[in-house]
């Protein structure tokens, strides 16, 4: 029997006369049967799932809101199973039910089946977790920190001031007192670092003691993910607001890779994309609408901003990549040199403001590890961005060689990164030593 020839008989069974009770008896218990049926596979799918979150933690990896929403789920099919068996067996030791339970099992299994699905879109989408997330969402730069607050985020608790920027509040400037504005992605904000690890607090620390003063403060103006568009965004509003007297700006080739569009299959822009449109509403369904919604919204400001709106490694024939690696090939493929195009533009905007309001610029280029190797390749980013900051006057600071030199030294690579890009407390302060050195330089510049 086909489902709607089922439904069709359980209306028919409905309607008919009052006086046959076996009828009804028998729609009551067929329909019981059906709602224990459906919670106890509900129930069991979800113990299933949950079961592999605990069996697969590094496969699944379930944040804790989904296994708040699994075991809540769980429970309640459990219970809607238990209340279905106790129902079918009390209806069996009736002699006769009342002819309007099979109307109204029927409006429970529609009501039920509906909740079931709403909590399978509950797991799949479930509300941000108890601890604050950092970043929000932003109508310009897509996503920034929250101003003055305490949360998550790249790997650790920070606290953030009203303007965003990592750390403690800015005072009013004092006479005589210098500072210095640090742009960049996650390696400036400091990723997993501890506030006084992070570059631009190191740097502020050398420069200090060097000159055996306190009239220089260093301002963390990192945000995980950032490129140079978004850096330029920030400088031109809430950088300028720190009323900087130089600025420095952080290089990653991540930065080009994201205008390229390499990026957005990356998991970790894939799950700051999932963290910023999440929703606390109470309804699974809604939550997956409102997400997408928001999603849409978030792509569409992310493509105007000219990230590529497919992997171009998809398109190899147009964009001349076929893997990452590509990347570094010289001459550039089409879309590596469009990409590079479109960064220098941004720190060509970047300088020429800092030469109105009469501050220097400090370039400074982190390398990603595979840079570390012998072929010549890949000195293909370090060189574009020092022949751009010989052409514009700019200080430029390669941190390829201050690495290098120390794992030739003995240094073990293991203990100066995270990753391929993200270097630990003692690789942070090899980098904020090179960048203060040049910084003392440039602000010694200004002042003469």
């Amino acid at each position: 029997m086909t489902a709607p020839q089922y439904v069709a008989n359980e209306i028919a069974d409905a309607d008919a006369p009052a006086d046959e009770p076996i009828v009804a008896d028998r729609r009551a218990a067929r329909l019981l049967s059906v709602l224990l049926l459906l919670a106890f596979l509900a129930a069991a799918l979800q113990f299933v799932a949950g079961a592999m979150g605990v069996l697969f933690v590094d496969l699944i990896q379930l944040i804790p809101s989904q296994t708040e929403e699994l075991i809540a789920t769980t429970v309640l099919h459990g219970s809607v199973a238990l209340v279905a068996a106790v129902l079918y067996a009390w209806s069996h030791r009736q002699q006769r039910v009342a002819p309007t339970w099979p109307r109204l099992m029927l409006v429970v299994l529609v009501v039920y089946g509906a909740l079931t699905v709403d909590r399978g879109f509950a797991v799949i989408y479930p509300r941000p977790d108890k601890h604050v997330p950092i970043l929000t969402r932003h109508a310009a730069r897509i996503w920034y920190h929250r101003r003055s607050a305490t949360g998550f985020g790249s790997g650790c608790y920070i606290h953030t001031n009203s303007l965003g920027f990592r750390g403690q509040e800015i005072p009013p400037k004092v006479e005589g007192e210098r500072r210095v504005l640090m742009l960049g992605d996650s390696i400036t904000f400091g990723f997993v670092l501890k506030e006084e690890e992070t570059i631009p607090r190191q740097v502020e620390r050398f420069i200090n003691e060097a000159t055996n003063g306190n009239d220089v403060r260093c301002i963390n103006g990192g945000v995980s993910g950032y490129t140079t568009w978004q850096e330029r965004d920030l400088f031109e509003n809430e950088g300028l607001d720190t009323q900087p007297d130089a600025v420095v700006v952080q290089f990653c080739i991540n930065d080009m890779i994201g205008i390229i569009g390499i990026g957005r299959s990356n998991p970790m822009a894939d799950e700051m994309d999932f963290s910023l449109n999440q929703s606390s509403h109470w309804s699974g369904i809604w939550r997956a609408l409102s997400y997408h919604a928001a999603h849409r919204e978030h792509q569409e400001l992310a493509d105007r901003q000219r990230w590529a709106q497919y992997d171009p490694t998809a398109d190899s024939e147009t964009t001349g990549l076929h893997e990452i690696e590509d990347i570094y090939d010289d001459p550039p493929a089409p879309a590596v040199k469009a990409a590079w195009d479109l960064c220098l533009e941004d720190l060509t905007g970047i300088k020429q403001r800092c030469d109105e309001m009469g501050m220097p610029m400090v370039l400074v280029y982190s390398p990603d590890t595979v840079e570390f190797g012998d072929d010549a390749k890949y000195r293909q980013p370090s060189n574009i961005l020092k022949d751009w900051a010989e052409k514009q006057g700019v200080p430029f600071v390669d941190i390829t060689p201050v690495w290098q030199n120390a794992i030739a030294n003995g240094a073990p690579a293991d203990d100066m990164f995270y990753d391929a890009i993200h270097p630990k407390p003692y690789a942070a302060g090899l980098m904020a030593q090179a960048i203060a050195d040049v910084v003392m330089d440039a602000l010694s510049a200004t002042r003469r």
